[in-house]
């Protein structure tokens, strides 16, 4: 179930406040850190399938969770709002880090970021002339919603991540490895086969719960 019941009108600032404070960033219920439960049993469920992986710290884990999420939240709204409605998403999101104090954590997203327009391509074959000019439609796209966005006032890195995430809806299962691989790269430690696909499961989870939030209100300006 998502954090509101009823198709109710919301803007994008407070469905994405919404959703951080009662999720990544929530108050403690009774002494439990609800984050980093859900945390602890993700780790509990990737050292089953890779004991080893229990040489990556788990508040290490819990860190790079956060930023994931916070991604993964970005790439549900481009999937299921209007075009228009994205740059101001990213811009809430990096405002909110940099008011919770928390900036660095939207310095490890462009890792996340970086990786979902990495996937974008993988579709394209770089060594065929229809491969190349795919790719190259794509960076045009890309750029020119980087162009509007930015000319609307929005800030250049906001732009670009909103703008990196095009084009990730026809390949989301090239997204989700990606997404998994540079979580490990980042953690240290590459998982074997059973591991890698229990992280793939985490990310589409995150992915599922943003989406059914996103899909039980109205976004409006």
């Amino acid at each position: 179930m998502g954090f509101f019941l009823y198709k109710s009108k919301i803007s994008t600032d407070n469905f994405c406040k919404n959703i951080y404070d009662q999720l990544v960033f929530a108050p403690e219920l009774r002494g439990v850190d609800l984050w980093k439960v859900m945390c602890e049993t993700n780790y509990k469920m990737i050292t089953d399938a890779d004991p080893q992986f229990r040489k990556v710290d788990i508040e290490d884990l819990t860190s790079e969770m956060r930023a994931l999420y916070l991604e993964v939240v970005g790439l549900a709204w481009l999937h299921h709002v209007k075009d228009k409605f994205a740059p101001i998403q990213s811009e809430f999101t990096k405002q909110y880090l940099k008011d919770k104090g928390v900036s660095e954590l939207w310095q490890t997203m462009e890792d996340y970021n970086q990786a979902t327009a990495r996937a974008t391509t993988s579709g394209y074959n770089p060594n065929s002339r229809t491969g190349r000019a795919g790719i190259t439609f794509l960076n045009q796209v890309r750029a020119n919603l980087f162009d509007e966005w930015y000319k609307l006032g929005y800030s250049a890195d906001a732009s670009t991540r909103a703008a990196n995430r095009f084009g990730s809806k026809q390949v989301w299962k090239a997204v989700l490895t990606c997404l998994s691989v540079t979580l490990t790269k980042r953690l240290g430690y590459e998982v074997n086969d059973d591991a890698r696909m229990k992280i793939i499961f985490i990310i589409q989870g995150f992915f599922d719960g943003a989406s059914e939030s996103i899909k039980s209100v109205k976004i409006v300006p």
